[in-house]
């Protein structure tokens, strides 16, 4: 399963609960707006009329203000929902290993990166421990795949000779990922 499927089929189920959301912000500050509005409007008519522009401003630098506020909590929400699609991205990746066959095959796209970009030589791969099996099966002779408790998904490769290290664990790839992963979200969900 890739992950721009994966983006897509969370997308479209935020979809629904990101319209409730936004519906329900916009209306709750079009009433904060109305209500701001026809208050100063009673004030507005009260006063002198050598108060008149300073009134005005005052309405708008609150209706601003107000708008401000408005925008704010949307954004807040807005937020909420990008960051639930990020951890379901990243939810739906750990449980890919519940398929071993989906699982090697990312494993051993990740481990082609590493090779590619860290070249020949041995190498040193850590994984979670219930992947070790799985990973020996992958790596190329001479590597040594070792259990490292704080991988839980993915791999780190690294490279001893030249001392470089490769993170490709989930939550590297996801949080490398983020900004993008939002952007796509803001643009298929509030835009």
């Amino acid at each position: 399963m890739k992950i721009e499927s994966v983006a897509n089929a969370v997308i479209e189920e935020a979809e629904k609960e990101a319209n409730a959301i936004r519906q329900a912000a916009e209306k709750e500050a079009s009433a904060a707006i109305k209500v701001e509005r026809e208050r100063l409007a009673k004030e507005k008519e009260s006063r002198l009329k050598e108060y008149e522009k300073e009134i005005s401003k005052m309405m708008d630098e609150r209706v601003a203000a107000a708008r401000l506020d408005a925008k704010k909590e949307l954004q807040k929400a807005e937020d909420a929902v990008a960051q639930r699609v990020i951890e379901s991205a990243l939810d739906q990746l750990y449980s890919m290993r519940k398929s071993k066959t989906q699982y090697a095959k990312v494993l051993k796209k990740l481990y082609a990166r590493a090779r590619s970009e860290l070249g020949s030589g041995k190498l040193e791969v850590l994984c979670a421990k219930p992947d070790t099996a799985l990973m020996e099966e992958i790596a190329e002779k001479g590597d040594s795949v070792k259990a490292d408790a704080s991988v839980d998904g993915g791999i780190i490769v690294r490279d001893p000779g030249k001392n470089v290290l490769i993170d490709l664990t989930f939550t590297t790839l996801v949080k490398d990922k983020e900004a993008d992963i939002k952007v796509y979200v803001y643009k298929k969900l509030f835009r």
